[in-house]
């Protein structure tokens, strides 16, 4: 183990560099599909589709991108920078889902998009870091809550694009 820091400087840069094919699964795994116009009609189905497959994409790299979290939580900047990065198209995707950037009240776009994706990551972190249902649960919680995060984003999108053909029209 001594050997590794032959060739990294430290723990994060180790991290950093497994990290790089992980980046490069996801735009196949999960923003390839985001890249695409989703029309109102597939919206529901679409909207699922992602939630389901970042769900997958998380659950095969979980120990990696849990370790990226905890530590960009405790501070370390390379690990904040490398989870802003791979939250930043995502956020993208979703505000050019939504109709585009609009940044006038009462409805910012890219707010609404940086909010949606936070909470998506943060429910994966929590759900691959062991956190078990309660009693109070439902036996499948994590297919209601991912029902919840894709609803979410269903709504979202849907009101972005009221709100972009409203200032279009306007």
């Amino acid at each position: 183990m001594t050997a590794i820091y032959l060739y990294f400087a430290d723990l994060t840069e180790l991290l950093l560099a497994l990290l790089v094919p992980v980046a490069e699964e996801a735009e196949e795994s999960h923003i390839a599909d985001m890249r695409e116009h989703w029309s109102d009609d597939q919206l529901t189905g679409r909207c699922h589709r992602f939630i389901q497959a970042y769900h997958r994409y998380w659950e095969a790299h979980a120990g990696l991108l849990l370790l990226r979290n905890q530590l960009a939580d405790a501070g370390d900047e390379r690990m904040k920078e490398n989870r802003i990065a791979a939250s930043t198209p995502l956020i993208a995707l979703t505000v050019g889902q939504m109709g585009g950037a609009q940044d006038r009240l009462p409805f910012n776009h890219r707010a609404m998009a940086a909010v949606l994706i936070t909470g998506v990551d943060r429910v994966m972190t929590i759900h691959s870091a062991g956190v078990t249902p309660t009693a109070e649960m439902p036996k499948d919680y994590l297919e209601d809550v991912l029902f919840a995060q894709a609803r979410l984003l269903e709504l979202a999108i849907r009101e972005g694009r009221l709100h972009s053909e409203t200032a279009t029209l306007g």
